[in-house]
């Protein structure tokens, strides 16, 4: 018989973490699988893809830096 009531007590236990586990996962945001897609651009001086939001413009090309623009600029890049 007391085996019983702990195999009993440990089902229970079990049961409720699993429970709360679950709720806790519910409760914390969904991963970016459904956000979508930002537009990319390419540096034009180290090839890094930025989000067209952040690439700063200049010349006809986009960059990922101020720095960037400018040794771009004074190194007379033909694209």
């Amino acid at each position: 018989m007391r085996y019983l009531i702990f195999i009993i007590s440990i089902w229970l236990i079990y049961r409720i973490s699993k429970s709360l586990l679950r709720q806790k996962q519910a409760k914390q945001p969904k991963s970016n699988k459904n956000t979508p897609l930002k537009n990319t651009v390419r540096c034009a001086h180290c090839n890094l893809h930025i989000p067209e939001s952040e690439a700063i413009l200049g010349n006809g090309h986009s960059y990922c830096c101020e720095k960037h623009k400018q040794e771009h600029s004074e190194t007379d890049h033909i694209d």
